[in-house]
């Protein structure tokens, strides 16, 4: 069913933060089954990452292929995490809970000092691979792909630095998801 002339025309800015990423792939999921033209799509981190899925995958395969792109890539990113090993139904898992939860709390806090110590960390290799194996970047130079942009850090002035459909290579995402104190800085065109 095609839009109206009166139907609403989409923009979508879409926030990162690591698991609102995941949550963002179920909005879009769902609002992929309406009949709303999308004209324009905006994302930093998790949100940029889902952001070039939504265009690549309506590039190529329309509401269903940015579907089948969504769910590759959090797919990916699921079977490829570090904490996958704390993802089980065992029954124990609740009384381990609160230890998890301040584990966790802990190695943020001195994550800028382990880190450094941990090259395939630092340079985001894990994200990079699932990334790179699960979206096709060359689909964001398809005569059918919606303007994309998105936004990654200076870290010499702190202005941001928006990368559009034509730039946007895996340095540009992994700048745009790149956590402070956690990942080194991605260094595009001589900047960090």
């Amino acid at each position: 069913m095609a839009a109206s002339a009166h139907s609403p025309r989409l923009a979508l800015a879409l926030q990162g933060g690591g698991a609102h990423g995941a949550y963002g792939w179920g909005v879009l999921d769902r609002l992929l089954d309406e009949d709303l033209p999308i004209v324009a799509v905006s994302g930093a981190s998790a949100g940029a990452l889902n952001g070039v899925a939504l265009v690549t995958g309506l590039a190529s395969g329309g509401r269903q292929g940015a579907k089948d792109a969504l769910a590759r890539l959090w797919e990916s990113v699921s079977r490829n995490s570090p904490l996958q090993a704390f993802d089980t139904d065992f029954w124990m898992m609740a009384a381990f809970e609160p230890f998890l939860r301040r584990s966790l709390e802990f190695s943020k806090l001195i994550s800028r000092y382990i880190a450094p110590l941990s090259p395939g960390l630092r340079d985001m290799r894990a994200l990079r691979r699932v990334v790179g194996d699960s979206i096709d970047l060359t689909l964001l130079r398809s005569p059918d792909a919606i303007p994309l942009s998105i936004a990654a850090t200076r870290v010499t002035t702190g202005a941001a630095r928006l990368f559009q459909n034509d730039d946007i290579t895996l340095d540009a995402l992994m700048a745009s998801a790149c956590l402070p104190d956690l990942f080194g800085p991605v260094t595009i065109d001589g900047e960090p």
